[in-house]
């Protein structure tokens, strides 16, 4: 899974920011505050938050559902493009108007009935589920990654990245 563009518009203290991230390599987020001064306050956390929010609909903070629309706005809207080894997938998660989550396969819609339905999918096809993107791939602030989680949640984690069921299926057919 790479990530290889990002919109959030009306997302946390972003009125509207695009960003191209195709063959970029590893990204520095460095950000000005044009209020107070420095860095602190620029957005950057906002950027992982909308990434997190976008692909699970939750972010590391635990922002409740209309927490993360900017202030004075009516809605907000993140999306992202991902590349899936030759498959182009746009996830795109609004709230407001219309709480929805979409999903394009190669331009064509693969949106459930529900969101929770299309959760799902989402996560099939990127290989992640929300425990396991927050303690191996963000990494947030303050985080303890796996270190700290629970015999049960580790192994959940390691499952998923390692893809241990394919060898019990193997076993079963033995």
């Amino acid at each position: 899974m790479k990530i290889t563009s990002l919109l959030l518009k009306n997302f946390g203290s972003h009125v509207e920011t695009r960003m191209s991230l195709a063959d970029l390599g590893l990204v520095l987020l460095d950000g000005e505050n044009k209020d107070a001064g420095g860095s602190n306050g620029s957005g950057k956390t906002t950027i992982l938050s909308g990434i997190c929010w976008g692909l699970f609909g939750r972010t590391p903070e635990g922002l409740k559902a209309n927490d993360v629309i900017r202030e004075g706005s009516y809605g907000c809207k993140v999306e992202i493009a991902v590349l899936l080894g030759e498959q182009n997938l746009v996830v795109s998660r609004s709230r407001g108007d219309s709480n929805k989550l979409k999903l394009k396969l190669d331009d064509v819609d693969t949106t459930g009935a529900t969101n929770a339905e299309t959760q799902k999918t989402l996560e099939a096809l990127i290989g992640l589920d929300w425990p396991t993107f927050l303690s191996v791939v963000l990494f947030p602030q303050g985080g303890t990654g796996m270190a700290a989680l629970s015999d049960a949640a580790s192994k959940h984690v390691l499952d998923q990245i390692l893809d241990l069921e394919r060898f019990q299926q193997a076993h079963d057919k033995v």
